[in-house]
């Protein structure tokens, strides 16, 4: 009897058992479907940040394209303004020269009038006294060679007013280019501004990305969008800058201090240098 109550306590412990583990296995079988379902859903989020990375991969390369083409235009509109700012140096060089000769035939054209004057009252009295002697033929002709040569200065004096006008006008002309050209060249920096701001807030959104997207996320792309990448790619096409406090960079040696030049500026005589964007300048102390 009592064998048989312990083979039955014996057999209830089993089927306890038994059930303890059916339970337990769909628990876990539970648990693995949650876990599938959760591994599936990151995958598709994967799936969409490569997407987006992509996307937003080549709005990328567009922008610095953009960019590069505005740089390119401005150093462009910038070469056309130094063109025409020594044409424009030449054209004022020029009128200063035909101003003077202006000057300068007045002055004769005056004197030359005075003389005329005296000429027309000397023959007014020649008229007056048929008998002086004066009233020859001589006189006559001197007084047609001054006639003549008050005509040809007459003649040079209109040549070269006309002369002064049209410089004045080219003068006007490649004014109102130059006005123009500086209205270009800052809608172009406002265009670059507001390209690299783009630039900036885009490549900020990727990164966001990259960070919030765990490190899997890209795929063959993270080497593409790693901080390296953008470092060398700044540090490639960005402006040759200085630093704002406009100290000089490292020292070569006690007697010279190395400067980078900002901006291009073009020598207009023998005691000044031309240099580009970017070049390192030496100064003695």
């Amino acid at each position: 009897m009592l064998e048989q109550r312990e083979a039955a306590r014996k057999e209830m412990d089993r089927q306890r058992q038994i059930e303890w583990q059916k339970q337990r296995l769909q628990e876990l079988m539970q648990q693995k479907q949650k876990e599938l379902e959760r591994l599936a859903l990151l995958r598709a989020q994967h799936l969409n940040l490569e997407t987006e990375l992509n996307v937003l991969d080549e709005k990328a390369c567009d922008l610095t394209g953009k960019v590069m083409e505005t740089r390119n235009g401005v150093a462009e509109a910038k070469h056309t303004i130094d063109g025409m700012r020594t044409t424009r140096d030449t054209q004022m060089s020029q009128m200063s020269a035909l101003k003077l000769q202006l000057r300068e035939q007045n002055q004769r054209l005056l004197l030359v009038s005075q003389e005329k004057v005296r000429m027309e009252a000397k023959n007014r009295m020649n008229a007056a006294n048929p008998s002086n002697p004066a009233n020859d033929p001589a006189s006559a002709q001197n007084m047609a060679d001054r006639k003549a040569a008050l005509s040809e200065t007459k003649n040079k004096l209109e040549h070269l007013t006309s002369e002064l006008n049209l410089k004045l006008e080219d003068a006007e002309n490649n004014n109102s280019q130059l006005k123009v050209l500086k209205a270009e060249i800052t809608s172009l920096a406002r265009v670059c501004q507001q390209c690299h701001k783009t630039y900036t807030s885009r490549r900020d959104e990727v990164l966001m990305l990259r960070a919030t997207g765990g490190g899997g996320a890209g795929g063959g792309n993270s080497q593409g969008w790693s901080n390296n990448s953008w470092s060398e790619t700044s540090s490639s096409n960005a402006w040759p800058t200085v630093d704002s406090s406009g100290q000089p960079e490292d020292n070569i040696d006690p007697l010279h201090t190395r400067y980078r030049a900002l901006y291009e500026f073009v020598g207009r005589n023998q005691d000044e240098v031309s240099f580009q964007p970017g070049d390192i300048i030496l100064v003695n102390y």
